[in-house]
């Protein structure tokens, strides 16, 4: 299944994407669970999937896409974490290098990723992003994947003439940060280490990896 959050007439709502349209959850159960952000803290997915076979209720080409989740609690990164590019940077640690990004720095999918004025060096990098659908702590790694409700896209934009010090200060420009189009549960991905990381760049394919090719 697979989940977005959007914009349609003004109104900020939620639903199953599907081929020909969306599902729009919010006029069903949104007055229990008035964002997807919600559905997934109440780990409701199971009564959203009970709407898969219902009919479209929004045009895709009617919607603007939010990001999936627009106001996360937190969003946590990991910097270097593709073996090429830690080569590129002269990378030796096995460390994870973790930064924060805020959640106003995002933007949605087939909206514009905003270049800083004051940056010449406005880098790209397609991510996967892993959302978290159930709270804990001290989790032992085995049991760490029921955790997560699923996965999506991410375009980590990077302002790199920024990054003087540390990576938070060029990751949290307006618009630099899209996320989308959508969840994907993770009933659909079995093997979230075997995926396919394709970026483009005004049509041009700029970047072809995999997340298998992740240190962390």
């Amino acid at each position: 299944m697979k989940l977005a959050s959007y914009v349609h007439h003004g109104r900020k709502s939620y639903g199953i994407l599907t081929d020909t349209g969306i599902i729009d959850l919010g006029s069903k159960i949104g007055h229990q669970y008035r964002t997807l952000k919600d559905l997934l803290q109440w780990g409701a997915i199971d009564i959203a999937g009970q709407y898969v076979n219902y009919p479209v209720d929004v045009m895709m080409a009617d919607i603007t896409f939010l990001p999936v989740i627009e106001n996360p609690g937190k969003i946590f990164c990991v910097g270097m974490n593709y073996a090429e590019k830690r080569k590129e940077f002269s990378e030796t640690s096995d460390a994870p290098t973790l930064f924060i990004r805020f959640p106003d720095s995002q933007t949605g999918h087939a909206t514009p990723i905003l270049k800083p004025a004051l940056s010449n060096e406005f880098d790209y990098e397609g991510e996967l992003a892993v959302i978290i659908g159930k709270p804990g702590m001290n989790i032992d790694t085995d049991a760490a994947l029921s955790h997560v409700a699923g996965y999506s896209c991410y375009m980590d934009g990077s302002v790199r003439d920024w990054q003087h010090a540390w990576f938070t200060a060029g990751k949290n420009w307006r618009q630099t940060g899209a996320f989308g189009p959508c969840l994907t549960t993770v009933d659909e991905i079995p093997d979230p280490h075997r995926l396919s990381i394709q970026t483009y760049l005004n049509g041009i394919m700029v970047q072809n990896d995999s997340t298998s090719s992740m240190i962390h």
